[in-house]
């Protein structure tokens, strides 16, 4: 029984492929020189910096509507806003799309302050001082 769950871990493994991550090294002992940089530097280790922000440039406003409208009550309003605008409705589509846009303007605006902090917290940890054990 132990052989058959062992086959199936490697089938599972060998087909799972994961995009964008670092290939793992072979099943080895990892072995580490103490103050020799040049050869530490040729394994190429995975770093420790630490990470917590949300977007980038690039993923700020898909992913900030998406956050925002993943709301009910922005969403029921969006909806509202999209209906206003055929002829039926008796309201100007401005009555509608005015305060939703502020809406989330506003939010849009309070997530990039967030996450400006974030990242100004994960850059003072990643360069702040540590301490070294040698000996």
């Amino acid at each position: 029984m132990t052989g058959s769950g062992a086959q199936s871990t490697s089938r599972t493994s060998s087909r799972t492929v994961r995009l964008g991550s670092i290939r793992p090294q072979a099943p080895s002992y990892r072995s580490i020189c103490c103050n020799d940089r040049e050869a530490n530097a040729l394994v190429k280790f995975k770093g420790n910096s630490v990470s917590t922000t949300k977007y980038n440039i690039l993923t700020f406003l898909p992913k900030g509507l998406f956050e925002q409208f993943r709301r009910v009550a922005n969403l029921y309003f969006l909806t509202i806003s999209i209906l206003s605008f055929t002829p039926m409705s008796p309201v100007s589509p401005l009555t509608n799309v005015a305060p939703l846009s502020i809406v989330l303007l506003i939010s849009l605006v309070k997530e990039a302050f967030e996450d400006w902090k974030r990242f100004q917290n994960d850059l003072s940890i990643n360069n702040s001082l540590i301490d070294v054990l040698q000996g």
